[in-house]
């Protein structure tokens, strides 16, 4: 069963990821912030995270490089209202796997995830 972890400070967005990766199987973990995504990823390593890079305490890209030591095979996607090339290309730089934009293009989520379970 492949373990997500859904971080973003807004409620509505953890509910509805979670939801949707719930009715394709996978084991649901959410964080409304930073330090509760490394906590419980340090208990519970995910397959995969989406990580919004705007969060209170914390910001993403933090989370990401406090992670990105210990990440292995987990991967990591940023999630973001700001369409920021500046930020989109150091999240490439840094080695994420991918970047969504909100509004989630929930198709495009659905491949993703597809894709990972295969």
């Amino acid at each position: 069963m492949l373990k997500v972890l859904i971080v973003d400070d807004e409620e509505y967005v953890r509910d509805f990821l979670g939801r949707m990766f719930r009715r394709r199987g996978c084991e649901v973990f959410l964080a409304a912030d930073g330090e509760q995504c490394l906590a419980i990823h340090r208990k519970n390593p995910a397959d995969c995270i989406f990580l919004d890079i705007h969060l209170p305490g914390k910001d993403g890209m933090s989370v990401f490089r406090e992670i990105k030591p210990f990440k292995g095979a987990t991967k990591i996607f940023f999630i973001t209202g700001e369409d920021n090339p500046l930020i989109r290309k150091q999240a490439e730089s840094m080695g994420a796997d991918g970047y969504f934009l909100k509004p989630l293009d929930t198709a495009q989520i659905i491949g993703l995830l597809e894709g990972l379970q295969n």
